[in-house]
């Protein structure tokens, strides 16, 4: 009996003691995983110098650096061969990876049609300085669109916070083209490219056709309108300067004197003769 007793507590201990023991080595393997993991590292394709957005990436602009793995981003490029030639679609900084998504195939992005956001419309107006701030709008610019018709004496801010597509044939913003970037001097008459969308595209060619188009430039960081919007939603699909006017034009309700009337528990507004 006692020699049971004694056998079946050594077992007890030695199983404690193995368990202790797996519990251990358990701990120390993963705590190894866990070290071999923060040492493992790989090279990623990283900008030399700051890539500007629309340049075409060459081998001078990317470098190699070695990261930890758990720091490299998603689509990491890892050989120069899978940049070089194609186009950056957003200003890249320096030491900043080259990831797939930032890059585009050569040339994609730089046509109009390219710079043109979905849903809009790229449409063009003949401009003098003298109606466009004195020239001085970029590609790039936000505007507001105002329209002035003479005959009725109206003006009207058409539409705010329009994006300059493109003035003449320059299409990158000034500060990344070469020799340009300063708002000096009067351009002759050329063109300026918004991006609108269709239905803007046809209030905007009624009011070219019946009124002047001017423009005013907005600060680079105000997105917000400084006017209160028009109600759009039921223009119908062909436009003619009527209906522009009805659905932009708010005339002042004009007051008539009137005087409060009381007939037993009726209360209605009369109108005093004039």
């Amino acid at each position: 009996m006692i020699s049971f007793s004694l056998e079946r507590k050594w077992a007890i201990i030695i199983a404690i003691v193995l368990g202790l023991l797996a519990v251990v080595l358990t701990n120390v393997y993963f705590r190894q995983k866990e070290a071999q993991l923060r040492m493992a590292t790989k090279p990623v394709l990283v900008a030399a110098k700051q890539i500007s957005k629309g340049a075409v990436i060459d081998y001078n602009m990317l470098a190699f650096k070695v990261m930890p793995v758990k720091f490299t981003q998603p689509g990491a490029l890892r050989a120069r061969e899978l940049a070089v030639g194609k186009t950056a679609l957003v200003p890249i900084m320096p030491g900043e990876q080259i990831l797939a998504t930032k890059l585009a195939a050569p040339g994609a992005g730089l046509t109009l049609a390219g710079k043109t956001p979905p849903g809009k419309r790229a449409f063009a107006i003949t401009f003098d300085p003298a109606t466009a701030v004195g020239g001085m709008v970029r590609p790039g610019d936000h505007v507001d669109i105002l329209a002035s018709f003479s005959k009725q004496q109206i003006m009207l801010t058409l539409f705010q916070n329009v994006l300059v597509l493109a003035v003449g044939q320059q299409m990158v913003p000034t500060a990344e083209a070469e020799g340009v970037g300063k708002r000096t001097g009067t351009p002759k008459k050329s063109t300026i490219t918004f991006a609108l969308t269709p239905q803007e595209v046809q209030i905007l060619t009624v009011a070219m056709e019946h009124g002047r188009i001017q423009l005013t430039l907005r600060p680079p960081m105000e997105s917000e309108k400084a006017l209160p919007s028009a109600d759009l939603s039921n223009l119908p699909s062909t436009i003619d300067l009527n209906t522009l006017f009805q659905f932009y034009i708010r005339r002042p309700k004009v007051e008539i004197p009137s005087v409060e009337v009381i007939r037993g528990l009726k209360k209605e507004r009369m109108p005093l003769p004039r």
